[in-house]
């Protein structure tokens, strides 16, 4: 398309003033770009048109019509339908006394309940008895298998009057007895042996210089802390054996920590009872 640089302003006036054409086809039928054609007309002092301004010209709303639809619509969508600006929608509610919402207002409810798109309200009845009653699996479990958030099955739980579990009665008995990772035989269950006594206590935390054979706490910042004096561990995790051999001061957050891993502290206390054995000679 051969492109006329120089377009002349009587033509522009008469097609895009006059004939009130819109820019694209003035300037198709110049056979000029759009740019060229804005360009020319700023130069010529040829006003713009917005381009709700024809439209404008033939708006008249009236009252009844706003009114019924100001009730289900907000301004942009009837804007948009009538093909105004959503100024002029509300210039009229302002001159018919109507009065206009806040933003708030006008998207109250819009998304809530069932037009959220992110709410599943669908879920079964059944369903929600057999994973979260039968099989006691908690609200984060369940909705992975359907395919939401806990939050949903929680809200969907309240719904349908099934009782919610606190953590609390949702982990009760996960890690009790053989579930636990480390449970042996259920040796710790068994009572102490008589020989393990306040006397054998105090001549292990002595012979131990008062001190955790883990991470060095004396004895004195022990009862500081936990009011009492340090424990004592039996390393190979039985109760029945009470040789000084087997016994180690510990103060209480490092008797926590060897009952996990106890391969590693059993090792670690062999170490040690080397050093007890050496020190001895």
């Amino acid at each position: 398309m051969s492109k006329k640089l120089n377009p002349d302003m009587e033509q522009i006036i008469q097609k895009y003033v006059v004939e009130e054409k819109s820019l694209n086809i003035v300037a198709k039928e110049l056979e000029i770009g759009r740019t060229t054609l804005v360009r020319y007309m700023k130069k010529y002092g040829i006003r713009l048109r917005d381009r709700y301004e024809l439209k404008r010209r033939n708006i008249n709303f009236s009252k009844e019509f706003l009114d019924g639809e100001y009730k289900i619509k907000n301004a942009g969508q009837i804007a948009e339908e009538q093909g105004c600006s959503k100024n002029t929608v509300y210039r009229y509610l302002k001159k018919f006394g109507i009065k206009i919402r806040m933003q708030a207002e006008s998207l109250k409810g819009k998304f809530s309940g069932k037009n959220n798109p992110s709410f599943k309200y669908d879920i079964p009845k059944d369903f929600l008895l057999e994973e979260y009653e039968n099989k006691r699996k908690d609200a984060d479990k369940v909705g992975k298998i359907f395919g939401c958030s806990k939050y949903i099955i929680l809200r969907n739980l309240r719904k349908y009057g099934i009782a919610v579990r606190t953590n609390g009665e949702a982990h009760k008995g996960l890690f009790s007895g053989p579930k636990n990772p480390n449970w042996i035989d259920g040796r710790s269950f068994l009572p102490y042996p008589a020989a393990f006594n306040k006397a054998l206590k105090a001549h292990i935390r002595e012979r131990d210089n008062y001190t955790c054979q883990v991470c060095g706490m004396p004895e004195e910042e022990h009862i500081i802390l936990f009011g009492t004096n340090l424990t004592i561990h039996h390393a190979d995790y039985d109760k029945n054996n009470c040789e000084d051999s087997n016994l180690f001061s510990t103060c209480f957050t490092c008797n926590a920590r060897v009952n996990f891993n106890k391969t590693y502290w059993q090792t670690f206390f062999n170490s040690k009872t080397g050093q007890i054995k050496h020190d001895t000679i």
